[in-house]
Order: structure tokens, then C-alpha cells, then sequence
């Protein structure tokens, strides 16, 4: 995965919620984004890790501390995000490879004309 940059511009709120933290014994992740947000705007996703915010390090957060610092940012919102590469077996439509395995690999790719570093 190759870590980018979303840079949301206030005033916030910024439109997404998290999951997530040391207290889940999980990495940080987006688990929504809000429809006309300004999140939505940034291309942040459901899924997306955030490995950092504002330059703070999130390997070692409470979810509430991610929650606290995402919410402090009122002007300004940066977060250092991985997008993991998602791999996705179609078994519909195998028919007519008659017992043969077919594996599609997707690249999910941020999208453009964004604000991404």
C-alpha cells in the first residue's frame, strides 16, 4: 500500500467517522463517509487507513484520541492515508469456464483532481 495525503479544508465537520485504535487492537480505518461531505470531496473512502493525522503518528491511539484530535481541527484537516489493494474473486458468471478459477485483481487507486500529496 502507498500511503497519500487528503488534505480537508475547513470549517469542519469534516464528514466521515473511524473505527478502530489501540483499545480495538485494530489500525484506524474510515468506516463511513457522508454524501456531500467534505470528505466525499477529498475522495476519503469506507476502508481507508489512517496512519496519520496532522502528522501525529496513529499506531498507538485510543480511538478516542483520534476522535479527540479530529475534532480539535477546525480549519484544517490533514491525514496520511493507506488504501489497501483489494482483490476480488467473481464467482458469478463462471459457467462458462466450466470448473476453471478466475481471479480478477483491482487496483483501487485515489481519484483524481483532488488535493493529494
Amino acid at each position: 500500500m502507498m500511503p497519500f495525503t487528503v488534505n480537508l479544508i475547513g470549517p469542519s465537520p469534516w464528514g466521515f467517522r473511524i473505527s478502530g485504535g489501540r483499545d480495538f487492537k485494530k489500525a484506524i480505518t474510515v468506516s463511513k463517509v457522508n454524501a456531500g461531505s467534505k470528505a466525499e470531496t477529498a475522495c476519503l473512502q469506507p476502508g481507508d487507513i489512517v496512519v496519520e493525522i496532522n502528522g501525529l503518528n496513529t499506531g498507538d491511539m485510543l480511538n478516542v484520541e483520534a476522535q479527540n484530535k479530529i475534532k480539535s481541527c477546525t480549519t484544517q484537516l490533514q491525514l496520511l492515508v493507506e488504501r489497501p489493494i483489494v482483490f476480488v474473486e467473481i464467482q458469478q458468471q463462471l459457467n462458462m469456464f466450466k470448473g476453471a478459477r478466475v481471479l480478477f485483481h483491482v487496483v483501487v487507486l485515489p481519484c483524481e483532481g483532488n488535493n493529494y500529496s
